[in-house]
């Protein structure tokens, strides 16, 4: 192995389950059975609307079909200040609009006796605002899978599956570039149905080889 170029690598470490973890996805697996009455019927959740995720080129495929595929490249100086003036353009734009609600936002909180209510309201505000997200593990981020998977690809052809009289449900784990709200609220706007995914836990990964 190491002369075909291997080398030692750290055994990777998954904490154990808690409680409730466990029971979560206990839960989901129950309401997620493909067989409603008895083993092999097939009458339950129909796992052929997934939208899966092939890792090693981020191919999405459904039962029957295959959709678009991205390979990332290196992001150039360039991309990255045109990265940056989008966002601080949303931002802003988004900024406006918040400011707008506050006065809303403290009135409510204060009707409620919230003493607390100027900061609240304001602290709200802030924590809309859209950022890169977290690439401290794989290299990308929030922005990058929006911007060249999401909107170029996958949603397209989501909507493409629409058009077919399809009623796909999206995929995804939980890598910090899916959860990072730049692109849950792209997918929540452009109405694109995910599928529930309880954390840790890879006996119920549909996705996985079993």
């Amino acid at each position: 192995m190491y002369e075909a170029g291997y080398a030692r690598r750290a055994p990777g470490f998954k904490p154990a389950l808690t409680d409730d973890q466990r029971r979560r996805r206990f839960q989901w697996a129950l309401a997620h059975n493909p067989d409603k009455h008895e083993y092999g019927d097939g009458l339950g959740f129909n796992f052929r609307r997934v939208i899966y995720r092939r890792n090693t080129s981020t191919r999405r495929f459904t039962y029957d079909s295959k959709g678009p595929y991205h390979i990332y490249g290196t992001e150039s100086a360039e991309a990255k200040r045109i990265a940056k003036q989008r966002l601080d353009k949303e931002n802003q734009r988004n900024k406006e609009q918040r400011q707008r609600l506050v006065p809303q936002a403290r009135a409510a909180l204060q009707e409620l006796g919230d003493a607390d209510a100027n900061s609240r309201a304001w602290a709200w505000a802030k924590r809309h605002e859209l950022k890169r997200g977290d690439r401290s593990r794989g290299g990308v981020d929030g922005y990058r899978h929006s911007e060249e998977v999401l909107k170029l690809l996958l949603v397209p052809w989501i909507n493409s599956l629409y058009e077919e009289g399809r009623a796909p449900l999206l995929l995804e784990d939980g890598a910090p570039a899916h959860q990072a709200r730049i692109s849950l609220e792209y997918l929540e706007a452009s109405h694109i149905q995910k599928l529930p995914w309880p954390g840790h836990s890879p006996d119920v990964n549909a996705k996985e080889h079993a």
